[in-house]
């Protein structure tokens, strides 16, 4: 009977380092991750700047996460830009008729 009971308390203390160990892990992987998220954001600017400096930026620049935001149609509206604005328009204007449809 002591033999049971030594094996199950073994099996027991053996889990419970299983338990803690797999808890540090975790919270090792956690501070790692926030290591290398502060890692890449610094490597993302130096990329940024580097294609800055190489005449790159913004077209040809390839750092990863980095999209193009630039109007590539300065001063010329697009197709898109004209039917959201029609959608602004159409919007403000029930809006408008709303409001003035209440006052009387």
């Amino acid at each position: 009977e002591t033999m049971k009971a030594n094996k199950a308390l073994s099996a027991l203390q053996h889990k419970t380092r299983m338990m803690k160990a797999l808890q540090s892990s975790r919270a090792c992987m956690k501070e790692d991750m926030k290591e290398r998220v502060a890692v890449q954001n610094k490597l993302h600017d130096i990329c940024i700047t580097m294609c800055k400096e190489l005449g790159a930026f913004p077209e040809k620049c390839a750092c990863p996460g980095y999209k193009d935001t630039t109007d590539k149609t300065p001063g010329v509206m697009t197709w898109d830009e004209l039917l959201s604005y029609m959608d602004d328009v159409a919007e403000a204007s029930a809006t408008a008729i709303k409001g003035w449809k209440s006052l009387r």
